[in-house]
């Protein structure tokens, strides 16, 4: 927030997104997706987050947040991170951007599972 360094310009595509996909260090996504219920996000203070016992301590004094539930048809999915176009790397990996939902799929990493077809005689 404000006019820091990696502060958030709300885009439409920002703004408006349908999904939301976690990752971590070392490039790895969290597995299925998350489903954005709000419409749009809020702007809560480091305060406020505090009350909701947000784990860890907020270190800035402002955060967006949206409210999300799992999106169940997506629980078996899992990402291969690195394929994601317009990706940033190292300390602006934590920065938000948005694709589509096409080109998520296509990162989608093919489990044992999921490459087998399964018939019945």
């Amino acid at each position: 927030m404000d006019t820091t360094a990696g502060s958030l310009r709300l885009k439409p595509e920002i703004a408006g997104a349908r999904y939301l996909l976690l990752h971590g260090e070392g490039a790895k996504a969290t597995p299925g997706l998350f489903r954005i219920s709000s419409k749009g996000p809020r702007v809560i203070s480091k305060g406020a987050l505090k009350k909701k016992k947000y784990p860890g301590e907020p270190q800035q004094d402002h955060y967006l947040i949206f409210d999300i539930e799992p999106a169940e048809e997506f629980n078996d999915f899992e990402w291969d991170y690195p394929k994601l176009e317009n990706r940033q790397e190292n300390r602006k990996s934590a920065w938000p951007y948005s694709i589509t939902l096409a080109e998520l799929l296509s990162a989608r990493r093919q489990t044992l599972l999921s490459s087998v077809e399964v018939g019945h005689k």
